[in-house]
């Protein structure tokens, strides 16, 4: 028998598979400067307890999904309508967050292939060609997403 009722337009939104906070970070890896790393705990809705994963970020390819964003101009205008006094931390919050958010975009990725429910740290080559892979309106949602973390007007 079929069902021909009409679906509601109030179809919930599907939770998403994992839940990921950051822990802590961005903050320079202890023995490579040329690393940074964000601690994020994981929590997948079929396990008892969360996990926390490091994600180091090569600072060579955060300066190349920076440039190819041209993500420095853009956070320049969001934060260009603070009083000047405020701009420059907003900008060093910004460039954080945006940190933060490519760090999570590497460990998405990992998770969508299947990781074990174990305390880890995704390499700094492990995914990194999920940044390599942004595309412009990736670009537009990371700023997006700076605009409402640094709590700036919508332009």
């Amino acid at each position: 028998m079929v069902d021909c009722r009409p679906m509601s337009p109030f179809t919930p939104p599907v939770a998403p598979q994992f839940r990921t906070t950051l822990f802590f970070g961005p903050e320079p890896v202890e023995d490579d400067p040329t690393t940074i790393q964000c601690v994020f705990n994981v929590k997948k809705r079929s396990w008892k307890a969360g996990i926390q994963i490091a994600v180091h970020l090569r600072r060579v390819a955060l300066t190349a999904a920076w440039t190819r964003g041209a993500l420095g101009a853009w956070l320049t205008q969001l934060v260009a309508v603070l009083p000047e006094e405020e701009r420059a931390a907003a900008y060093t919050r910004g460039e954080e967050q945006c940190h933060v958010e490519l760090a999570r975009l590497k460990l998405q990725e990992a998770l969508d292939l299947g990781l074990p429910q174990e305390n880890q740290t995704l390499a700094a080559r492990d995914h990194e060609a999920a940044l390599e892979r942004l595309s412009p309106a990736d670009f537009a949602t990371l700023l997006a997403q700076l605009r409402a973390e640094l709590d700036l007007p919508d332009r």
